[in-house]
């Protein structure tokens, strides 16, 4: 009997799934829409906020609306200047700034709300910021308003690798960036080009950051996935199956040197301005949803690197990541927006209850 009627009928039939998922796929890409105008080239940072800009966020998960304040921050907390010597600064990527929730929702705004005592929460986030640009727009502006303490927010998810890297793996605008000679920082790629990612730097993504560069039966397999979903979500998939974690020390032993070195640099900073840094680590949604895989071996494995290296330099540090697994296996809720990833209203809500109830004995010290 022959087999190409099956051959066929399999093609026929991985042909239409294949369509199928493609066009799910590209509706929630395309339905991602972000009023343009939000940022704005800085040669020093990359990119920072437009003063006074308004506009709308709408996609399959969530539609919002962000302000932007006079001085280039998030308008979801107090004037900065309203309260001297009592100022909390929070610091992060768009998991603190708070995409996919309106100025009401952030965990900033909640922290006010249900902790005024411990002081006056600032949001001074910046969506796509690694900790290099965080450090340094510490320096430039943060510390000049003399905070009672700083909180550092980690993303576990891709702030490691931007760090080492010109090009943020999901922005399209160059960073300066730092490189370690010895135990010293020395600042690179600043001024920052105003042009967009080069080509070149295309092959930087977060599966190569991850599991390092493929090998040549990889790379042939990767060249042939990358044009079928179906295919591209198989070896995702099959990244999965396999413990990798063994793989990791070496791999990020430099990109976790230079996380270090960053973060004491922000210390040092912090301890001359006479106010405390506190570190907070947060995962992504695998870490919780999709335990065991590939994205969750990774995260797991840097916060917990994160943590010890925070536990022998006497850093403060908050782990926000394992708080809220706890929450979601007691609890059986969802955190994160399903398809977006970013924080859900609840997420944030629970967020600031976390930080209210940790923040209160360190702040106290």
């Amino acid at each position: 009997m022959s087999v190409l009627p099956l051959v066929l009928a399999v093609f026929v039939a991985f042909l239409v799934a294949e369509i199928l998922v493609r066009r799910g796929q590209e509706n929630v890409a395309l339905d991602d829409h972000l009023d343009p105008g939000m940022s704005r080239y800085d040669p020093t940072l990359g990119w920072t906020l437009v003063p006074r800009w308004t506009g709308e966020h709408r996609n399959t998960d969530f539609e919002v609306k962000y302000q932007i304040n006079a001085l280039g921050f998030r308008d979801d907390s107090p004037p900065p200047d309203r309260n001297p010597g009592n100022l909390l600064a929070v610091m992060g990527d768009s998991f603190t700034f708070g995409f996919g929730v309106n100025d009401g929702d952030t965990f900033v705004r909640h922290l006010n709300e249900v902790a005024p005592s411990l002081g006056a929460f600032v949001n001074f986030a910046v969506p796509g910021y690694s900790t290099d640009q965080e450090v340094l727009l510490l320096e430039r502006s943060i510390l000049k308003l003399r905070p009672r303490a700083v909180l550092l927010v980690v993303y576990l998810g891709n702030d490691i690798f931007d760090n080492e890297l010109a090009y943020p793996i999901q922005v399209s605008l160059g960073k300066p960036r730092f490189i370690l000679e010895g135990d010293a920082l020395k600042l690179m790629n600043t001024p920052v080009p105003p042009m967009r990612k080069p080509a070149s730097n295309s092959r930087e993504d977060l599966r190569t950051a991850v599991l390092g560069e493929p090998s040549a039966l990889s790379e042939f397999w990767s060249l042939f996935a990358r044009h079928s979903v179906l295919l591209t979500r198989f070896q995702d998939r099959a990244a999965d199956w396999r413990d990798h974690t063994g793989e990791f020390s070496q791999r990020y032993d430099s990109a976790l040197a230079l996380f270090a070195a960053l973060i004491k640099r922000a210390e040092d900073g912090c301890e001359g301005a006479g106010c405390r840094l506190v570190m907070v680590v947060i995962g992504g949604r695998s870490t919780i949803e999709q335990p065991g895989s590939l994205s969750a071996q990774y995260q797991e494995f840097l916060r917990a690197a994160i943590l010890d290296s925070a536990a022998t330099n006497g850093i403060a540090v908050i782990d926000i990541a394992t708080f809220l697994n706890a929450a979601a296996r007691g609890g059986g809720q969802s955190f994160y927006f399903p398809n977006d990833g970013h924080l859900s209203p609840l997420g944030h809500a629970m967020v600031a209850d976390i930080l209210a109830r940790e923040l209160k004995p360190l702040l106290a010290e």
